[in-house]
């Protein structure tokens, strides 16, 4: 396959994956992973809503300070990205996690965002992919409601993007670990 026939993905990463990251993979033991992060933000395949960025933020660590290094990554909250993120939470409400004390919460964001990109994908060819280390609870239940549904990897099965882990999206890009 000719890269001009490979599918290029756009990758709607979520916090517990960069936070996943950060904890496994240390940028002074293994710079290659953060390099291709890096050059993936660059050409535009990575990105997360800035609410990804308030989470992260919300922590004093060296993630913080990459975070904060590549501000390019993170999308406003625009009209159509809040129009989107409402049909998350009007569909799955748990997604907005109501009684949490964080008022930052990201993930209906992400998915607002991996809609929004997938709407515009009939303009610009690409894949999206949401990037998440939560676990799936429909695997063990599938007859979970809509509104019972609060999982990231969830609501993007029942909306029809699909949802990877960090291993499987390093896999995909051929990332280096040295």
């Amino acid at each position: 396959m000719s890269d001009q026939e490979r599918p290029v993905f756009i990758y709607v990463v979520d916090t517990s994956f960069l936070i996943e990251v950060h904890k496994r993979y240390p940028r002074t033991m293994l710079p290659g992973i953060w390099n291709d992060l890096t050059d993936l933000i660059r050409k535009g395949r990575m990105i997360a809503p800035v609410k990804v960025k308030d989470e992260i933020n919300q922590q004093d660590d060296a993630l913080k300070d990459w975070v904060n290094h590549h501000d390019v990554m993170f999308q406003a909250l625009d009209k159509e990205l809040l129009t989107t993120t409402a049909l998350v939470v009007n569909r799955y409400p748990r997604t907005a996690k109501p009684m949490s004390q964080n008022p930052h919460h990201a993930d209906p964001f992400v998915i607002g965002l991996a809609l929004k990109i997938n709407q515009q994908a009939r303009l610009i060819p690409h894949t999206i992919v949401v990037v998440a280390e939560e676990k799936s609870r429909l695997i063990q239940n599938p007859a979970l409601r809509d509104e019972e549904i609060e999982k990231i990897p969830d609501v993007c099965q029942k909306i029809g993007i699909r949802c990877i882990t960090h291993l499987e999206m390093f896999k995909k890009e051929g990332f280096r670990f040295y």
